[in-house]
């Protein structure tokens, strides 16, 4: 049920944004697009508050709207009837392109090799695998029903993740809402020190994210500020900066 209200309250929040011009592929602008001299930004201003950027203990709204500007998907959804679409992943797996085997047990998932996250690590099959093995792992229940039937999930190169199920799924395509972790920061920890991990320091430039935008700036209880990404794999965001105020 906790699942159930988390993603209608974050498709509800994508609505808003998407009104605004600001979710998913509307947050890249053809390169030719001439800025202005100014820096633009766009102030929102919310009833409720975030308490964690955390986003394995993410509860509220306006968290989730918060995560989705800053983390990616393994798959996004498309805009028309919410299938799969490529995201982190670079096609979508079937029979014909060799991504699902005949009897429908093994995911290939190709990677796209041109993501960093933004302390300029580079973003492979490893962090995803990793992800998807740390909530199974340490048993996040509020995800675990994104990733049924499975088997093991391992990296078998930077570009490549291999999903293997005990028995025929669609998971990969539903697809799972798993925001994916740099693991050279979640990595090593154990799912207490997770749970306490605050995951905001703007002397580290915590949080690490590979998303079109990046939070650098936390006034607890009053604002958050997030700056654009420019060099997102999606294209530069449409505005250099995002507040949101409450």
């Amino acid at each position: 049920m906790r699942t159930i209200r988390r993603a209608m309250a974050t498709i509800v929040v994508f609505g808003m944004l998407a009104g605004l011009g600001l979710s998913g592929s509307a947050l890249a602008q053809d390169a030719s697009t001439s800025a202005t001299d100014e820096p633009l930004t766009f102030i929102i201003g919310l009833t409720n508050n975030i308490v964690t950027v955390n986003p394995l203990r993410a509860i509220e709204a306006p968290e989730y709207e918060l995560l989705s500007m800053q983390y990616n998907l393994l798959f996004d959804f498309a805009k028309e009837d919410m299938a799969a679409v490529p995201g982190l992943a670079t096609e979508i797996p079937t029979e014909e392109n060799g991504g699902l085997s005949a009897d429908g047990l093994t995911w290939t998932i190709k990677i796209r090799d041109d993501v960093t996250w933004s302390d300029g690590t580079p973003l492979t099959a490893n962090d995803v695998a990793f992800t998807y093995n740390l909530i199974l792992d340490q048993n996040w229940s509020t995800f675990t029903s994104y990733l049924p039937f499975t088997d093991s999930i391992e990296a078998t190169d930077d570009t490549t993740l291999v999903w293997k199920t005990t028995e025929p799924s669609i998971a990969p395509l539903i697809p799972p809402w798993i925001y994916i972790l740099p693991e050279h920061v979640f990595g090593g920890m154990t799912k207490d020190e997770i749970r306490d991990f605050e995951n905001f320091d703007e002397a580290t430039g915590a949080p690490v994210t590979s998303g079109p935008f990046h939070m650098v700036e936390w006034n607890k209880d009053e604002d958050w500020t997030l700056e654009a990404n420019p060099d997102y794999f999606g294209g530069a965001p449409k505005l250099d900066r995002v507040i949101f105020k409450r």
